[in-house]
């Protein structure tokens, strides 16, 4: 429940900061997928990833590199919005049923 909160009030937040100082909208809106799916991004900034989940009309589970959780509000803000860490360095197949 917690995780939920925080992760709608994240989104919803970076939607009120995108669009009181961008210019952001979205086109194709009618081809979303509705169920289940795999959402790959090759984004530049590292505000893409909020960007992205403040327009998609669905929840977003994402995967972020292991070295951003070293810090521990870091991390706690991570398990908030319910990221979970990938070790580029390795393939390492449980990180890879966790995004499945």
């Amino acid at each position: 429940m917690l995780v939920r909160f925080s992760y709608l009030l994240v989104v919803k937040g970076w939607w009120l900061f995108f669009n009181l100082f961008g210019r952001m909208h979205t086109i194709g809106n009618k081809h979303v997928i509705k169920e289940s799916c795999i959402l790959v991004s090759n984004h530049v900034s590292h505000f893409d990833p909020f960007a992205i989940a403040a327009l998609y009309p669905h929840k977003i589970d994402f995967m972020a590199m292991r070295d951003f959780f070293i810090h521990p509000l870091a991390r706690l803000f991570f398990y908030l919005v319910d990221t979970f860490a990938v070790n580029r360095d390795k393939v390492d197949t449980e990180e890879i049923r966790e995004a499945l």
